[in-house]
């Protein structure tokens, strides 16, 4: 992992921009992933098809905002804040980090067309896979996380240690742990589907399909780069 960090200090922002998946793809192979596809599936399986099944008998917390339903996934976007080796803080827990990266996931689901493109059911697109949620609620008088507004907690470490009980270890470095409320890293992934509107079903003109989805996944391109170097602390990954 020393020589990701040296490659990504070395070549800054003009590596980050070129060479984004190249560095993603070594990021997992350190973690002990194949590629893209395993970290996506090896990690989140069982919670996304616990997650589905919450949806289909409409008792998810999905989000509406499509009246498609593009339940056939297709494409994954996964997005890596990672502390810089050079960072002042020892945890990624923190609330200037936690909310440059709620900044980030809202900026991706707010992107034009992105409720066309994503991963849906019942007309609702399905949220991102995130730890936030355990950081962020609904206005200052509810003390109980729901991710649904952009309100930090009062107590950072008590949503630490709620992410522990629930288990959810698959958003952080391998080090965290009960014993360890520390980690170097936070991980999003957001997910898109078929069928997109205007189709009957994923197999209907798949390629023509394919290939809008391809180019609604390259409009993220000058955002991410943007946010690759935009906090001091952080290195931000993304493919």
């Amino acid at each position: 992992v020393e020589d990701l960090l040296d490659s990504l200090e070395g070549e800054k922002s003009l590596s980050l921009s070129i060479s984004s998946s190249s560095l993603y793809n070594q990021f997992c192979e350190y973690f002990g992933y194949k590629d893209q596809t395993s970290l996506s599936y090896e990690r989140n399986l069982e919670y996304e098809s616990f997650l589905a099944s919450e949806v289909s008998s409409g008792t998810g917390t999905a989000e509406a905002t499509s009246s498609n339903s593009q339940f056939s996934r297709i494409s994954t976007l996964q997005i890596i804040f990672m502390l810089r080796e050079n960072a002042t803080v020892d945890t990624v827990f923190t609330q200037s980090i936690l909310k440059f990266a709620r900044e980030v996931e809202g900026a991706i689901q707010n992107i034009d067309g992105y409720d066309e493109h994503c991963w849906a059911e019942m007309g609702r697109c399905i949220n991102p896979l995130s730890p936030l949620n355990f950081f962020f609620y609904a206005g200052t008088d509810n003390q109980n996380p729901d991710g649904l507004e952009d309100e930090l907690v009062p107590d950072i470490e008590q949503s630490v240690r709620n992410l522990i009980r629930a288990g959810e270890y698959q958003y952080s470095s391998t080090d965290f742990s009960a014993t360890h409320l520390k980690s170097s890293l936070i991980r999003l992934q957001f997910n898109f589907g078929l069928p997109l509107k205007g189709y009957k079903s994923k197999t209907d003109r798949q390629a023509e399909q394919e290939k809008k989805m391809a180019e609604f996944m390259y409009t993220y391109i000058d955002m991410l780069t943007y946010y690759e170097t935009a906090h001091s602390e952080l290195y931000v990954l993304h493919g």
